[in-house]
């Protein structure tokens, strides 16, 4: 359960980043000052976009460079007990019949 959530970390940092982008935009506009001053202050948000983008994707890269890595992890282990599980199965029957090659009955086969 633990796995599942550790993901839930980058989706938050970029909720909070969008977050910000959308109510920094939002305050500007209903903010009490003129119309210049305001075009400004725009302009100013509007250069910090491209830096802003670029975090955000080096955020997202990280995310899913963690993810990949996370379900190759899962990947390599269900494959190792897959194999275990194989292998124990292999044994088993074998033992099984080298204990009693024929277990449906207590002779040999006609013929043997």
């Amino acid at each position: 359960m633990a796995d599942k959530n550790k993901g839930n970390g980058g989706l938050f940092v970029v909720g909070v980043l969008v977050g910000s982008a959308i109510g920094v935009v939002a305050g500007l506009l209903v903010a009490p000052r003129s119309g210049k001053e305001t075009r400004r202050i725009l302009q100013k948000s509007a250069q910090a976009l491209p830096e802003l983008a670029e975090d955000l994707t080096t955020t997202m890269q990280l995310q899913a460079d963690r993810l990949s890595e996370s379900a190759r992890r899962n990947w390599d282990d269900t494959l190792m007990r897959l194999k275990e599980a194989v292998t124990a199965g292999i044994e088993a029957s074998q033992s099984l019949a080298t204990d009693n090659p024929f277990p449906d009955s207590q002779e040999s086969p006609p013929g043997r």
